[in-house]
């Protein structure tokens, strides 16, 4: 809450809620309807067909890469001055690339692009964290806020539009969005545990870098080839910077000086198992195959209905260990059913049903641990979570989807079967479904202290939770050279 005001009235919580949730829906759009345009985006600005893949990667690269540095600047800086920067870059870099007819400029604009939806994201996230103090008010926005209605307009969007329209469509929203954000939001005048000069830019820096590298390498595998230059080399560099971010963290937190990542975020309830929980939703929907907007209609809708009830369970005495776990076990039922679709005439026996119960469910766990990751953190680290969150999502669809492809290609070639490799695909989703359920189910605390003393959460053993964070960038590093194999 800024200091010093009261709690906004109901319209303008409600005005509140659609501002700060246009952000999600501008990203979620821009992802749905890009993808149904790569054809002809590639034909009118004559990029060659072995280069596609870039004008998905260029976006998705930078996004998931600078995430982090954004929530971290969120929660030093002015949430709502950064929200109103991003929407005004974003706005105006679509605009631009609207017009665009060169490729390479068209893919730069695309990078650009990304950085700019990161700092809509952590910022709202972190301005709803702080106008919207009770559970149940802040629980509906930011459930609202996890909406996925930009993935149903985007597909129906490009149904009927050109490509360039795409960029106008985000243009003409993001834009008035920045303005009406500068009137209606509030004043974020508040004490803040953390002075700008205190940040960790070596740090983030070393960060943002490594995560870029992994994250092109990643990308690039399933394209190029996992032998290529241009995996091996990023892949290689990211190591190492890991190694170096983890030896830097280390010294300042011996020096008693905040880390890029503070350290002590770790330490608060149910943080990691939240962020383990990240990886799969949106993997899930990423490895699920949608080749028609009448498969997309099932996902879309109760995936939409879903989110728009959930929130109301975290208004209730139901804790979200329970709900996110029976996410997960809806999760687990729905892609059980998926291997067996293996032609079109099993589409409303198999794939529909599976597409049904696993849309519900990945709902269900995406809409609840983001709304439990933010109720278990402080107002000022509000930005940091919502972009770990983000983080591990992306991470989640990132190498899961490299791992699961590679697996797939691996059966395709020894088998006559056609379908044989996507059915394997889906077997080691269901094998990760079916971990991090029981990860849920037994790490997840239910019974955590009413007040936690911030002294022992920001207390002297950084170093140590430090050496957590770089063995958990290690093992996602290690874990991308298994899958290259």
């Amino acid at each position: 809450m800024p200091q010093g005001q009261g709690p906004p009235s109901l319209v303008l919580q409600i005005f509140l809620v659609t501002l700060l949730c246009l952000g999600q829906f501008l990203d979620t759009f821009n992802s749905s309807a890009f993808f149904a345009a790569i054809p002809s985006i590639a034909r009118t600005i004559k990029l060659q067909s072995n280069s596609t893949v870039w004008l998905v990667s260029a976006y998705q690269i930078t996004f998931s890469s600078f995430l982090l540095l954004s929530g971290r600047i969120t929660d030093v800086y002015n949430p709502k001055l950064i929200l109103i920067t991003g929407s005004v870059f974003f706005g105006l870099l679509s605009l631009v690339t609207g017009f665009m007819l060169n490729s390479i400029a068209f893919l730069v604009l695309r990078a650009l692009i990304g950085i700019a939806a990161t700092l809509t994201i952590p910022s709202a996230l972190n301005l709803i964290s702080s106008n919207f103090t009770e559970p149940s008010k802040r629980a509906f926005a930011l459930g609202a806020f996890g909406g996925i209605f930009g993935l149903i307009l985007g597909a129906l969007f490009t149904q009927f539009t050109t490509w360039r329209w795409i960029f106008f469509f985000e243009a003409s929203l993001a834009l008035p969005v920045a303005a009406l954000c500068a009137v209606v939001i509030p004043s974020q005048r508040r004490i803040r545990t953390m002075k700008s000069s205190d940040l960790d830019w070596i740090g983030v820096i070393l960060l943002t870098a490594l995560l870029l590298l992994f994250i092109l390498a990643i990308t690039s595998g399933s394209s190029y080839g996992w032998k290529s230059l241009i995996v091996i080399l990023p892949l290689t560099l990211s190591g190492i910077l890991t190694i170096v971010f983890g030896t830097w963290e280390v010294r300042r937190s011996v020096l008693g000086r905040e880390a890029a990542i503070p350290a002590y975020v770790w330490k608060y309830p149910n943080f990691l198992i939240l962020m383990l929980t990240a990886l799969a939703p949106f993997l899930w929907f990423t490895i699920v195959p949608i080749n028609a907007a009448i498969h997309l209609l099932p996902i879309g809708i109760c995936a939409v209905l879903t989110m728009a009830t959930s929130p109301r369970l975290a208004a209730t005495k139901v804790h979200a260990k329970w709900v996110i776990f029976t996410g997960q076990l809806l999760v687990l039922a729905g892609t059980a059913f998926l291997p067996f679709a293996d032609g079109p005439s099993r589409y409303w026996t198999r794939a529909f049903p599976g597409f049904v119960i696993g849309s519900i469910g990945t709902a269900l766990v995406y809409t609840r641990a983001n709304i439990a990751i933010l109720e278990s953190m402080p107002t000022d680290l509000a930005g940091t979570a919502g972009a770990l969150f983000s983080t591990s999502l992306q991470f989640g669809a990132a190498v899961g989807v490299a791992a699961i492809t590679a697996v797939q290609s691996n059966v395709n070639e020894h088998s006559s079967q056609i379908y044989m490799g996507r059915a394997i695909g889906f077997w080691c989703l269901f094998g990760f479904s079916a971990a991090l359920a029981c990860a849920t189910a037994l790490v997840y605390r239910t019974e955590v202290p009413v007040a936690i003393q911030e002294e022992y959460i920001r207390g002297d053993s950084a170093e140590e939770n430090i050496r957590k964070i770089t063995f958990y960038l290690s093992a996602c590093w290690l874990f991308s050279l298994v899958a290259k194999k």
